[in-house]
């Protein structure tokens, strides 16, 4: 899409060249600093003797005025559109507008922005088709919105369900039916890598729409502000009362679905796997980066999909198999000849990539050689995906490593043991990130929380 898609619209629309200069300006920006946004926003606002010819506060104070340029002129040219170049124009500039807010570290603007563009493309898609008729694949009417356009969307669709997402299970329940003809079709084996990533984008949507369904069973933590003490230490309010964090009395159709989502991985993977294969034989290739990545997602979509309904934390133990895989495949992606160019200190990748299937490892696999792993790749470099930063992942998995591990001898974490993340906030300008988990199940579940320093990206 960046290639094609937006240099082109720059040449039709004057304002969406001033985005594209302020995203080139702050991405070196970025790398000036050594990917400490925090960095530089504290050199801009904060410190009153940075020399006004420092590079960094220079290119990111050019950015700022290229931003406000596209903004104003995005407001005007959109409001004199036709209603379906309106519709495109809107779309382009929320994407732009997500991008920008994201690599200023405004997480809140970028996710509100991002809802909003998915609702605007929900709106254009339910114009033209219905929900049973969506091929999950490209645009509904290529003519007016472009199949790259739709895409960019469904990638970010990704994003914020694995960030962030404040639609309703309602709202789940009517997205986990896209595609589900397309994946009936689905062809055998793949004849590119576009066309694998396509399929295996929509096989993700589904597993986190019908996750985002079972959610409406699960417990809502603000719920239990009424019992509340305060811990002087962190400055949190700590509810008193038995904490849960699995589903409870989740329908037996939602348990079929599940199985029958999770048959759609195992068909993917098939149709995949002479590409996959091809991609190993030959693995110091440039082509095998999207590859391996694509093995990656499927193995913690299976993951996350497969413990999503069940009882106990326990359950993660079966997936030691796809953990140790993610984890190889991973490591062999941070020490890949052309790695950099996706992973490199100081990069930034809208679209998801090994932060997230790393964070799950380091949260969830309770083995301790495997999950201090996925830690030590996540601190290798300091890199960022999305809402995703590498160095702040790494800290709360430490974070959640280390109340599992307290008061526990032996390699084995038993259930009593066993934490689950329930919040997380970051206080960017303090450079601190404020946790909240639960650990243990039952009567003598605990509640804690902790605010844990920050001092590179988060």
């Amino acid at each position: 899409m960046w290639q094609q898609l937006l240099l082109q619209a720059g040449q039709n629309y004057p304002f969406i060249r001033h985005a594209i200069i302020a995203m080139g300006a702050l991405n070196r920006a970025l790398q000036v600093v050594g990917m400490g946004i925090i960095q530089l926003r504290q050199r801009n606002y904060i410190e009153a003797d940075v020399p006004k010819t420092d590079l960094s506060v220079r290119l990111s104070t050019f950015a700022l005025e290229h931003y406000g340029k596209f903004l104003r002129g995005a407001k005007g040219q959109i409001s004199m559109s036709t209603k379906e170049d309106e519709a495109r124009k809107a779309l382009i500039t929320c994407i732009l507008v997500v991008c920008i807010e994201t690599m200023q570290y405004h997480h809140g603007n970028a996710i509100i922005h991002a809802q909003y563009g998915l609702r605007l493309m929900m709106e254009f898609t339910n114009r033209f088709v219905g929900p049973n008729q969506i091929d999950g694949l490209s645009s509904p009417v290529p003519s007016v919105i472009e199949d790259e356009l739709v895409q960019q969307f469904q990638r970010l669709e990704l994003q914020v369900m694995a960030t962030y997402d404040a639609r309703t299970p309602e709202d789940h329940f009517k997205l986990k039916k896209e595609g589900a003809l397309t994946l009936q079709n689905m062809p055998g084996a793949f004849l590119s890598i576009e066309q694998a990533k396509l399929y295996l984008d929509l096989i993700m949507r589904r597993a986190h729409h019908l996750m985002g369904t079972s959610a409406a069973y699960r417990p809502s933590y603000d719920s239990h502000a009424g019992n509340t003490k305060r811990n002087p230490e962190t400055n949190f309010t700590v509810p008193e009362m038995t904490y849960t964090t699995w589903a409870d009395g989740v329908p037996d159709e939602y348990h079929i679905e599940q199985e029958l989502y999770e048959a759609e991985n195992r068909r993917w993977s098939k149709a995949f796997e002479p590409m996959f294969r091809m991609a190993l034989a030959n693995i110091n290739h440039s082509k095998s980066i999207p590859i391996l990545l694509m093995r990656i997602h499927s193995l913690n979509c299976t993951i996350r999909l497969g413990t999503q309904m069940a009882s106990s934390e326990l359950v993660f133990d079966k997936y030691h198999h796809q953990f140790e895989e993610v984890l190889k495949y991973s490591e062999i992606l941070l020490n890949h000849p052309d790695g950099l160019r996706y992973f490199g200190s100081g990069y930034l990748n809208m679209d998801i990539g090994l932060i997230f299937p790393l964070m799950t490892a380091g949260l969830s696999c309770r083995d301790r050689y495997l999950r201090r792993k996925s830690i030590r790749l996540l601190t290798s470099r300091s890199w960022r995906e999305g809402q995703w930063g590498s160095t702040g992942s790494a800290i709360i998995a430490i974070w959640l490593m280390e109340v599992e591990e307290n008061g526990v001898e032996g390699d084995f974490i038993p259930e009593w043991a066993r934490a689950k993340l329930t919040a997380m906030v970051a206080d960017f300008d303090n450079r601190t990130l404020h946790l909240c988990c639960i650990r243990g199940t039952g009567e003598n579940a605990t509640y804690i929380q902790t605010n844990r320093s920050c001092d590179g990206t988060m």
